[in-house]
């Protein structure tokens, strides 16, 4: 269960579109702030705990999408949902892949807020299992490349590769050699790190019951 209030980051350079967003999410007692610039939104960003980010198609200098996926190199558990987007925007695919939510120009109160709950019930699922930070090296492979382990739960894990942009496609096969493990997972979200010689990923563990119970006795033993 969430210990806390969802905190929701409304960023809209429109001012009618962001008032209307954020009275409306306000009477459903989250706790919402509003940025119309991109340097308020980064503000934030860096400063608060974001449940999740509404923006529009464009934000900025850059996409909505791409405000999302920056945001995740901190907060890797924020959802996003992609205001008043036409259909097959450029970013469509990218927005798609990284399991952010779109939502069509002139959607109705209701629908949009149907659609935030969408967005929020997906972190709620996400953090079922208390995540373990891994500080010492464990050996993990994607194909022929090294990867870093980051952080592990039961239901997931997060890694980094580094020095190539790498675009990975759901699921990925992951090895660790060290423990004859070889694990099936679905992408879940990724985003660059700003020197962008090194991308973070996130992945859920396939439920198979056979690779699922190894993975967790793998999680059990790492400190």
């Amino acid at each position: 269960m969430h210990q806390r209030r969802f905190h929701i980051l409304v960023a809209e350079e429109d001012d009618v579109s962001l008032n209307q967003a954020v009275n409306l999410l306000k009477r459903r007692d989250y706790v919402v702030a509003g940025a119309p610039t991109l340097e308020e939104a980064q503000w934030w960003l860096a400063g608060w705990p974001v449940d999740l980010v509404v923006t529009s198609q464009r934000f900025g200098t850059g996409s909505g999408v791409q405000l999302v996926l920056n945001a995740r190199a901190n907060q890797p558990e924020i959802a996003g949902l992609i205001k008043g987007a036409e259909q097959h925007f450029p970013e469509w695919d990218d927005a798609h892949r990284h399991g952010l939510h779109v939502v069509r120009p002139a959607v109705s109160a209701d629908e949009f807020l149907a659609s935030v709950a969408e967005c929020l019930a997906t972190i709620t699922r996400r953090q079922r299992w208390p995540r373990k930070e891994v500080t010492g090296a464990v050996p993990m492979r994607i194909g022929d490349t090294a990867g870093k382990l980051m952080d592990v739960s039961y239901g997931g894990l997060k890694f980094e590769l580094t020095d190539e942009p790498y675009v990975l496609r759901s699921p990925v096969e992951i090895d660790f050699p060290r423990a004859d493990l070889r694990l099936h997972a679905d992408l879940v979200w990724s985003a660059r790190r700003e020197h962008g010689k090194a991308c973070v990923f996130g992945a859920s563990v396939k439920p198979d019951p056979t690779p699922a119970t190894e993975w967790r006795a793998f999680v059990d033993r790492l400190a």
